[in-house]
């Protein structure tokens, strides 16, 4: 089989699509050696794939000034050249960017989240109300494709998405998280004190500065706590607050290690379609505390602490009772790998792969 992927977050592996895209890929191209996949991405990139894979740069046009609109153009009009003259048995676009004019090629589309109609703080700018009308219009011609299926990346993002295209032919299959977490580390951090730590986004979905609040009630009771927030940030977020460290870039091996040391792992999000850090700690083993929210629910439930997304008081008690419970601590540390064990990229892989199969 011949598949096409539109991979364009290659270039950014460290998002959630990137992530995404690359084990996925990586390890259904392992599964299906007598398969050809080719990732077609704007930029370049330093992930290392099996040899069944190839990788295709086709760079945006630099004389269109606008980036949403260059975006816009290389996926409506780029890469649907190439693929159109590569002659795929199947196109996976890895995130909602199918032609408006249609492929002729059957399609596999994953739905990330739905932050495009229901979040109004993301289309604020008119280059992004531009592209956001885009995906919209994509996506309305896609669910009456009948070339084109769907995968949710979870029950939540899937019924959501039912909700505003219900005739859409869409499954569920789950991510997982690198195996590197898996693995025991030798490096320390160097931190003595205990911290919590927050890995993920800043837009505002991601509810960091409910988390900073929520943050300063726990710090009243335990002044050693801190917070580490790992990667990059925007430079505004808890400036010159002495008890929030920031770690700046770190690779997966350093990552693993802050997972591994951190009292837990933390993330009270508004709104998530997977969130894929939360199970990379859990790989971690590192217990979880994590938003009351359908998709936490859904995926981490009884494995993790859920809180109020809202209460800042409230939310702190709860984590409070829990840091001061190590009994509880350790136990959920244990139940972490039930969590390892149901979400795996080789069973997305697997699925996934299926899905093409069904698709032909």
């Amino acid at each position: 089989m011949k598949i096409g992927v539109n991979a364009r977050l290659l270039s950014q592996p460290y998002t959630g699509i990137g992530q995404y895209t690359i084990n996925l890929f990586r390890r259904m191209a392992e599964m299906s050696p007598g398969d050809e996949f080719t990732l077609v991405t704007n930029g370049k990139t330093e992930e290392s794939f099996p040899p069944n894979v190839k990788i295709k740069i086709i760079p945006e046009k630099k004389w269109m000034l606008i980036g949403g609109l260059r975006k816009g153009f290389w996926e409506q009009f780029q890469v649907p050249k190439f693929f159109k003259k590569n002659k795929f048995d199947i196109i996976h676009f890895t995130y909602p960017a199918y032609p408006l004019r249609g492929l002729g090629t059957k399609s596999v589309i994953t739905i990330h989240d739905m932050i495009q109609f229901t979040d109004s703080r993301y289309s604020k700018k008119i280059r992004s109300k531009i592209y956001f009308w885009l995906v919209r219009k994509s996506l309305s011609k896609s669910v009456a494709n009948p070339d084109v299926k769907f995968i949710g990346v979870s029950e939540a993002t899937t019924a959501e998405f039912k909700r505003f295209f219900p005739s859409a032919k869409i499954e569920t299959i789950h991510e997982g998280a690198s195996e590197e977490f898996l693995r025991p580390v030798s490096a320390k951090t160097g931190l003595k004190q205990p911290y919590l730590l927050y890995v993920g986004g800043y837009d505002p979905r991601k509810n960091t500065q409910y988390l900073l609040e929520v943050f300063s009630h726990i710090q009243k009771d335990i002044p050693e706590m801190k917070l580490v927030l790992a990667g990059r940030l925007p430079k505004d977020i808890a400036r010159g607050t002495l008890n929030i460290l920031k770690t700046g870039a770190v690779n997966e091996e350093e990552l693993n290690t802050l997972y591994k040391e951190a009292e837990a792992f933390i993330n009270l999000s508004e709104n998530e379609g997977f969130n894929l850090p939360v199970l990379e700690a859990a790989y971690a083993g590192t217990p979880i505390i994590i938003s009351d929210i359908p998709v936490h629910r859904e995926l981490y439930g009884q494995h993790g602490l859920l809180v109020q997304k809202n209460n800042a008081q409230e939310a702190s008690r709860k984590i409070l009772e829990l840091l001061n419970d190590k009994t509880k601590l350790e136990k959920m540390r244990k139940e972490t790998a039930f969590l390892r064990s149901k979400y795996t990229w080789e069973k997305s892989s697997k699925k996934t792969y299926q899905l093409y199969l069904k698709s032909l």
